[in-house]
Formats: structure tokens, C-alpha cells, sequence
């Protein structure tokens, strides 16, 4: 069997890992393999586990590293701060173990820009956008008491040109377009 890894960006600062596994795909079914974020360094899933590729790409594309949402005031946060924001705006109930949720709260996954695989596995990446840059963030979100979730090894921040952001995504939509 051969395997094809494919790197898509800068693996120092951010990248996409994606790889096919034929043994872990059906043949006319969806295709499947790894799926990871590389940020800083830091790999998000830190563990490998069985991707739909199709599943990650739909959220690639339709998340906000594909169309990062402007706000110079949270780009400009402390990159915990803004971290803790953007969870919280959509999943609050990780944000903060002790706070109460409003009855009429409404999440968001504008500044989403995880997938399913890394979600999975408990991690969360967010970004947002200023003048042309765009600030990732991610951690990798455990629970360490009941209700209590906590990053411990702290929020990798990174920050790319939009427009390679654009080039790293369209890489990974060609080779996935390229399995079929």
C-alpha cells in the first residue's frame, strides 16, 4: 500500500497535514485518513484517529480560516483572553465551569475554525482577522474535574496572510479533489 503525506503551508508556523489511507476508506465510499492542524510546532489532534477527509474539508471551508470575521479588538487581545472568548461564544459551558448560561444565549462558530477531527479529540481552534493577518488559536481542551475543562499546555497562537491562508486551503481541496 502506498501512502502519500501531504503538507500543505509552513509546518514552523501553520500547516495542514492530510493523508488518504486507502485501508481506512472503502472503495466508492468516503475517503478517509489523518486530518491535523500544525501550529507553532504544536500538532492539533496531538493523537491520530480515523478522519473523514470530506467531513474536515466541509468544515474547512466553511470555517473562519477560510472567512475570518474582523475585529481589531479581539485580534488585539491577550491570546488567552481572546481564546476564552471565542469558546465561549460558542461553547460556553467550556469556557467556564462556574458561570451560569443565559436562557436565551445563541452560540456562534464564527470565529471557528477547528474541524470535526480535532474537535473530536478535544481540540479547538479559533480565527480572526485584522487588516490582511490572520490570528489563529488553539488548545488542546481537557477536562480535568467534572465540568471543569482546562488547556494546559497553554493557547498556540500564530499568525498568517490571509491570502496564504487561501493557498494552504485550495491545496487541500486540490489533493482531496485529486482521491477521486
Amino acid at each position: 500500500m502506498e501512502v502519500i503525506n501531504m503538507v500543505f503551508g509552513d509546518p514552523n508556523n501553520f500547516a495542514i497535514l492530510i493523508d488518504c489511507l486507502p485501508g481506512w476508506s472503502t472503495d466508492g465510499g468516503y475517503k478517509n485518513g489523518i486530518f491535523h492542524f500544525l501550529m507553532g510546532r504544536v500538532i492539533f489532534p496531538p493523537n491520530s484517529s480515523v478522519a473523514t477527509l470530506s467531513g474536515d474539508l466541509y468544515c474547512l471551508l466553511n470555517g473562519a480560516l477560510a472567512n475570518p470575521a474582523c475585529d481589531e479588538d479581539l485580534f488585539s487581545m491577550v491570546a488567552s483572553d481572546a481564546f476564552v472568548f471565542m469558546l465561549r461564544s460558542m461553547l460556553p459551558e467550556l469556557a467556564g465551569a462556574n458561570e451560569l448560561i443565559a436562557d436565551d444565549f445563541v452560540p456562534t462558530d464564527l470565529y471557528e475554525a477547528s474541524t470535526y477531527n480535532l474537535e473530536e479529540s478535544g481540540c479547538y481552534v479559533f480565527a480572526i482577522e485584522n487588516n490582511g493577518l490572520v490570528r489563529i488559536l488553539g488548545a488542546d481542551v481537557r477536562m480535568v474535574e467534572k465540568n471543569d475543562f482546562k488547556w494546559e499546555d497553554g493557547v498556540v497562537e500564530v499568525f498568517v496572510e490571509k491570502e496564504d491562508l487561501r493557498c494552504i486551503i485550495s491545496g487541500v481541496e486540490g489533493y482531496l479533489s485529486s482521491l477521486n
